[in-house]
């Protein structure tokens, strides 16, 4: 009787764990904005932080590999007019082969293109 209960039970969690997205996560150091901590999800959700500028990122992995996204920190040497995600000090991102070792990117103020590397190393 036990026994039965307990598989019932493993087959349970196993069903809520495979329902999830499940994450991988990752840290990259990099020239700009030091260490970044970030997650993949498998439904291709990206997120993030770098805590030396106490910034965080959002965004989607395309198929392709590339996540596109938003920035968000407390500070910044270039606000923006408007804010996003409670921070005038926001910009967009891209990251090419994000989660390989070939990993490399872009970033940029406000709504400017991705134009300032990350210098992942």
């Amino acid at each position: 009787m036990i026994a039965t209960w307990m598989r019932a039970g493993l087959i349970a969690a196993a069903t809520v764990v495979a329902g999830e997205a499940a994450a991988r996560d990752f840290a990259v150091d990099s020239s700009c904005c030091g260490v970044l901590y970030y997650s993949l999800r498998g439904d291709g959700e990206v997120s993030g932080h770098y805590p030396k500028q106490e910034g965080v990122i959002r965004g989607r992995v395309g198929p392709e590999g590339t996540a596109t996204g938003l920035w968000t920190q407390p500070r910044s040497d270039h606000p923006c007019v408007r804010p996003r995600g409670g921070s005038y000090a926001w910009g967009r991102f891209v990251i090419y082969d994000i989660g390989t070792r070939r990993i490399s990117g872009d970033w940029g103020y406000c709504d400017e293109i991705p134009n300032r590397g990350w210098g992942f190393r």
